[in-house]
């Protein structure tokens, strides 16, 4: 079922935002444009989806200069097993929109254009983003001529050697193994010149099972970063799950303590993201972590999600968790699903839970995870349900702050957060960048975004939507324990998570009937 999350997007012509001032004051500001200098410097970006009917990925790095103009960079595209990359350094342009006075935007809105052919690819790539106030991250999707549906992120890169990339990594993969709709998640230790030692891994394939953990994947030496940041390495699984043939993939450092990379081969479409795994913790047990997982139904062409929150006890038996699934339209929100077994090894980062009638509730019956134990780090989780019933969910787990007392003026507070989220499955393909905020009116909220969605699904054709004002948005109620509130717009209900201030991951859990029920994306918050 193809659905427009907020479907009056695609009817707006204009968005009603500010410029980078502070929405909370209740006064309006001027019609202005944010200073070319608020992007400048080094980029990482990876983004993933659909060109539109086939899997496709996207990993690069460009170099802004802080006047408008893009001056070196380079770019990995992997079109349904097709590589193309630049053959010169990456140059064009990008600019800040201009958009009426309003109420809403810390952040800014804006648009690049990349002026190289970039191997078999039809038109030059453009692409829309959302960047932060302080000009390190941003979200990103495409909206060149090439109708790519395709969602990630931007982050601003350090000069980087192997040397100084070297240390213990949690690493997700996703996408596309071969046709087969796959996660894996483990970690890795990357040495100081690209040998990998102490790897392991699970992986689940939608429809087929799960296996791990593997200490037994095969993955050739990092090469050396470039200037633009970018080496290669390769990875054979080597799992009972598929006769998987070694992976080629393109990386891109970010920073000593994060990369990330695009499958380069014929083999599959997958992306990577790699996190730090600083001193593993002794214990997985939390008051509070939060979970966003999206995956694929056994039937591999539609979508579920889920989001929640998992509490863990220090004696791992009898932990809980509360969430909310929407697996193609048909939605489960549980109160406290029964976690009676928890096993963890100190040595890894590595834990499984089981879930009392996980299946039958709208969720998987166990999972798997690997910590990262540093703080502020992102862990990452994974259906590992076996056989059939397995759906390939994964997506970031990550410890709340405020367990307890959770509020709206906490947690929703006026400088909001920028917004990205993708249809996984062809049925919902969707790609979605966003800026949440609370306007100037108590208790409403409202998101300026640009959204690109097929016409109808497998079409070949997209529509796209840029700078589309969805208002007013009503906070449903917050769970001060949970974190879990919903957000409304007319008959549209978004269920939510809070992980800290402004960072929160939520889906569509709207009712059949309302006209909005059908696939959710995951979408994820990032504080601006």
């Amino acid at each position: 079922m193809r659905r427009v999350l907020f479907a009056s997007l695609s009817l707006l012509a204009l968005a009603w935002m500010s410029g980078c001032s502070n929405a909370s004051s209740g006064s309006a500001v001027a019609n202005t444009t944010p200073s070319p200098s608020g992007l400048s410097g080094q980029f990482g970006f990876v983004l993933s989806g659909f060109d539109p009917v086939n899997p496709i990925v996207i990993a690069g790095s460009f170099n802004a200069n802080g006047s408008g103009q893009i001056t070196a960079g380079d770019v990995d595209v992997n079109d349904n097993g097709v590589h193309s990359t630049a053959a010169a350094a990456i140059t064009g342009s990008y600019a800040f929109d201009s958009l009426p006075a309003g109420t809403i935007g810390l952040g800014a809105l804006g648009t690049m254009v990349f002026t190289n052919a970039v191997g078999t690819v039809a038109q030059p790539l453009k692409f829309a983003f959302a960047l932060n106030s302080t000009g390190t991250f941003g979200t990103i999707i495409d909206i060149s001529a090439n109708s790519f549906v395709v969602a990630g992120t931007m982050q601003k890169q350090s000069a980087l050697t192997l040397a100084s990339l070297a240390g213990g990594y949690v690493v997700t993969f996703n996408g596309k193994s071969q046709s087969s709709p796959a996660s894996a998640i483990g970690r890795l230790t990357l040495g100081s010149t690209g040998t990998v030692t102490a790897a392991s891994f699970d992986r689940s394939i939608s429809g087929v099972g799960t296996a791990g953990p593997n200490t037994t994947a095969t993955i050739g030496a990092f090469s050396a970063p470039d200037g633009n940041g970018r080496g290669t390495f390769t990875i054979n699984l080597a799992d009972a799950l598929q006769t998987t043939p070694t992976q080629t993939f393109a990386y891109y450092g970010i920073s000593a303590s994060r990369f990330i990379a695009a499958e380069t081969d014929a083999n599959g479409t997958m992306i990577v993201d790699a996190e730090s795994q600083g001193t593993i913790l002794a214990s997985p047990a939390t008051t509070g972590s939060v979970f966003g997982m999206a995956g694929f139904d056994t039937a591999t062409t539609s979508e579920i999600s889920a989001v929640g929150q998992v509490v863990i006890p220090g004696s791992l038996t009898l932990g809980t968790i509360a969430d909310d699934s929407n697996d193609n339209g048909a939605i489960n929100t549980n109160a406290a699903l029964a976690v009676p077994t928890v096993t963890y090894n100190a040595a890894t980062g590595r834990g499984t839970a089981t879930v009392t009638n996980g299946l039958s509730s709208g969720f998987p019956n166990s999972l798997v995870f690997y910590l990262t134990g540093t703080t502020g780090g992102i862990s990452f989780i994974m259906d590992s349900t076996t056989g059939a019933s397995n759906r390939a969910m994964s997506g970031p787990f990550t410890v709340q702050t405020g367990v307890g007392v959770f509020s709206t003026a906490t947690d929703l507070a006026g400088n909001g957060g920028i917004v990205r989220g993708k249809g996984l499955a062809l049925n919902d393909a969707d790609a979605f960048i966003a800026q949440f905020e609370l306007t100037s009116t108590a208790g409403e909220y409202a998101l300026v975004a640009d959204q690109r969605v097929p016409t109808s699904s497998g079409s070949t054709t997209v529509s796209t939507s840029t700078d589309g004002a969805i208002a007013p948005i009503a906070v449903g109620g917050l769970s001060a324990s949970t974190g879990r509130g919903t957000l409304l717009n007319g008959a549209e209900t978004l269920a939510f998570y809070v992980i800290a201030p402004n960072q929160f991951v939520f889906i569509d859990i709207s009712a059949v009937g309302s006209g909005f029920n059908g696939a959710s994306p995951l979408f994820l918050t990032t504080p601006d």
